[in-house]
């Protein structure tokens, strides 16, 4: 969506405006470009926590409720079962349709 992806595109500003690239040889006297200069990376620390820069997601809080009948009724664990059978066959069963469609109209 539009708003995830604006999103990302923040997090990941803020992620280059915080970076720090070091060279690679930090003895040479010439600095390529984008590597930090000598001061800011005098200036930084190492960053350990895994959590450097968390995605924040905002989900809706969702009140309790009391479960309802119908719900206590429904075996979820079968209709799952059912979803995933129907899932897995379905293209053998559209098959078996048409070769039957086929033979009928022989």
């Amino acid at each position: 969506s539009e708003e995830a992806f604006q999103a990302n595109v923040e997090r990941l500003k803020l992620y280059k405006s915080k970076l720090v690239v070091f060279p690679r040889n930090p003895t040479s006297k010439r600095a390529k470009k984008g590597d930090a200069s000598a001061e800011e990376r005098a200036a930084v620390g190492q960053v350990v926590s895994k959590q450097t820069l968390p995605i924040a997601a905002e989900q809706p809080r969702l009140k309790a409720r009391t479960i309802t009948a119908e719900e206590k009724e429904r075996n979820v664990c079968a209709i799952l079962r059912k979803a995933h059978t129907d899932a897995k066959l379905w293209g053998a069963r559209e098959k078996r349709a048409q070769d039957a469609a086929d033979k009928k109209k022989k």
